[in-house]
């Protein structure tokens, strides 16, 4: 059972392919998709396998090594094939699950081109009421409210309208109209807080967000997340012709650069206590909070998500919901029912 659930928010660096395989459809390797909204997504699978060998290839100081490989297999739960696995695990102890969880990754804030202000950050009321449902499992309450109507709303001062009323944005090819709304500001400006790390690279990105944020009614949102994504043509060149290879043209689809999601990390008691490593840490029982800290401190700045990782897609930015700030403070400790 789950004690703590935080929030982790992940923001796409590069183009991010989370795949489903083969299909038959127009893309020939597509994006991974919820079923009944067809939002994007990435599997909580993906996820977690990606965020282990993060883990697993971060650079350790020398005297904490052993250390650091325990907690991975206590946190993550316990894979024989991974890094090492033989030094901190005795072979005549079973299998166990990991004190660490993750959900699917959902889409929060998906970026279309704009005829002004070069891009905006899009979601929908079926998109932040479902992130105010999941905060409310995180015990989290955000400082705006439940969106009802289906308009399309921007931010007051709004970067992105084409005319002097400020009543028309064209993103890609659809004009559309819009209204100022103060809880469209409101949530603008709350996403600038916890999306973004408050560091100095991403000031310009924090502050953007409270300028290009509009909130699209739900059929147009998924209009775009299933129209505009990225669609890539790859070939396969034959060395000796220096034409495409035969039967090696196919397309692959990514989510874009600036793409927000998050994800809930989710963090329990050990399932296992360190007894049963051969190594002298985390020894005795340990509580949700020991694991929560462990995965705080050691996640990686940027990790490798999806396919093509050779070709320098699907790097993302964690960025940490902070409990411990002001506007954050109604964060509460206990298990989580």
């Amino acid at each position: 059972m789950y004690k703590i659930v935080e929030p982790l928010f992940i923001i796409c660096e590069t183009p991010l392919h989370a795949g489903t395989g083969s299909d038959l459809g127009i893309i020939d390797l597509p994006i991974q998709r919820e079923r009944h909204t067809q939002y994007p997504k990435i599997e909580a699978s993906g996820l977690k396998g990606a965020l282990r060998v993060a883990f697993e290839d971060k650079t350790i100081d020398t005297f904490k090594i052993n250390e650091h490989k325990v907690k991975i297999q206590l946190s993550f739960g316990y894979d024989p094939d991974g890094k090492n696995t033989e030094k901190v695990k005795k072979e005549e102890d079973g299998q166990f699950a990991g004190a660490l969880g993750f959900s699917d990754a959902r889409i929060l804030l998906f970026p279309v081109k704009s005829l002004k202000g070069t891009f905006a950050w899009v979601t929908c009321p079926n998109v932040i009421n479902k992130f105010i449902k999941d905060m409310s499992i995180c015990k989290i309450k955000p400082d705006f409210t439940y969106i009802n109507n289906d308009e399309n709303t921007v931010v007051n001062n709004p970067i992105l309208t084409i005319n002097t009323e400020k009543t028309e944005v064209v993103l890609e090819d659809s004009l559309l109209t819009v209204k100022e709304n103060e809880n469209t500001t409101k949530i603008a400006e709350y996403f600038s807080k916890v999306i973004f790390p408050q560091t100095e690279e991403y000031i310009y990105w924090s502050e953007l967000i409270k300028k290009n944020f509009i909130i699209i009614s739900n059929d147009t949102f998924k209009d775009f997340v299933t129209l505009a994504t990225e669609v890539i043509t790859r070939t396969k060149i034959n060395n000796e012709t220096g034409t495409v290879k035969d039967g090696a043209l196919f397309t692959e689809e990514y989510l874009p650069s600036e793409t927000i999601m998050y994800t809930l990390s989710m963090f329990s008691p050990l399932f296992q206590n360190g007894s049963v490593f051969n190594n002298p840490y985390w020894q005795d029982e340990i509580n949700e909070y020991a694991v929560r800290d462990f995965f705080r401190t050691s996640l990686p700045e940027v990790v490798q998500i999806g396919g093509n990782a050779t070709l320098g897609k699907g790097l993302v930015k964690f960025n940490k919901y902070d409990s411990d700030t002001p506007e954050n403070s109604n964060k509460k400790e206990g298990d989580v029912k």
